[in-house]
């Protein structure tokens, strides 16, 4: 497989990129922030390319009042190179973009804030349990695991590939995504269970997203729905779900305004079968570099 390597920590900028990564990811599906406070970035840009690495820039949902700071970034990145990808998670930019011709000789890919279902959700299989296969498959497959959909996208908007998780459905939508000539990339590790308008970490050290956050959201928080049960007066409120619930609840994993979740331990991904499509490994997910390489050793072999 194809590796993208998403980069969270500068700090081991020279060692990162030589680990073997196809392609080197800038910024993060949803928090704005993550691209737009990287320092020196238009110089990193071209240090990646000059290793002959592929560049994506990785752009987020993009609040009001810096979007046309963002913009402006996309557009100035845009020049330095036709061999870069953009990963767009926001229709209202995707839009833009298209029609002020910014990155008419890129190629867009969608991200997993426009590429979603039913099935990354906690009690999605108590949802459709009674329901048909017919109501299950359009519920739990993607929404751009559709043909008029797709050509939409493709014909309206050039997409050529978009983002999926490893879960059962989204597996075979990527199957039904690829048949219909669009590049599929899975992401490694976590799947995202839910994204907040807020910073979970930022409201946690009691920072300012985006002037004084400092990258704090590389380092993850664990959370679990019962400790909100534990405060008393939420306990007055409230009566405590059942332990089922609760077993659910357990071992969240959060990244800036994120809430991951490992695989099931059942998972299963077949990489022989997907030997030409893109894994995403994202750096700020595993501790050491050493470790990034493990893993990226694993995809490959």
């Amino acid at each position: 497989m194809k590796v993208e390597l998403r980069i969270s920590d500068f700090h081991k900028f020279d060692e990162t990129l030589k680990l073997d990564a196809e392609i080197i990811g800038i910024g993060d599906e949803f928090c704005p922030w993550k691209l737009y406070n990287i320092n020196n970035l238009y110089n990193k840009i071209h240090e990646i390319l000059s290793l002959g690495k592929s560049v994506r820039i990785v752009t987020s949902v993009i609040p009001a009042n810096i979007f046309s700071r963002v913009v402006d970034l996309i557009e100035e990145i845009g020049k330095i190179s036709e061999h870069m990808e953009f990963i767009i998670n926001d229709y209202g930019f995707l839009s833009y973009v298209t029609e002020h011709k910014l990155l008419e000789n890129h190629k867009i890919v969608i991200g997993q804030m426009l590429n979603h279902s039913l099935e990354e959700y906690l009690w999605s299989d108590e949802v459709v349990s009674e329901e048909t296969d017919k109501v299950k498959n359009n519920w739990l497959l993607s929404n751009f695991a559709s043909e008029e959909v797709l050509n939409y996208f493709k014909n309206c908007y050039r997409v050529k590939g978009t983002i999926v998780n490893q879960l059962p459905f989204a597996q075979r939508s990527a199957d039904i995504i690829k048949s219909h000539g669009m590049e599929i990339s899975f992401v490694d590790k976590y799947y995202t269970m839910a994204v907040a308008r807020k910073c979970h970490t930022s409201m946690y050290h009691n920072l300012k997203p985006g002037v004084s956050c400092n990258f704090m959201c590389n380092h993850k928080l664990m959370g679990a729905l019962e400790k909100i049960y534990t405060i008393a007066d939420m306990s007055k409120k409230f009566v405590a779900p059942d332990q089922d619930i609760m077993d659910k609840t357990q071992n969240w994993t959060i990244y800036g305004n994120a809430i991951y979740m490992d695989y099931p331990e059942k998972h299963k991904f077949d990489k022989e079968k997907y030997k030409d499509d893109t894994i995403i490994i994202n750096q700020r997910y595993y501790n050491t570099l050493e470790e990034v390489n493990e893993i990226i050793s694993q995809y490959k072999n």
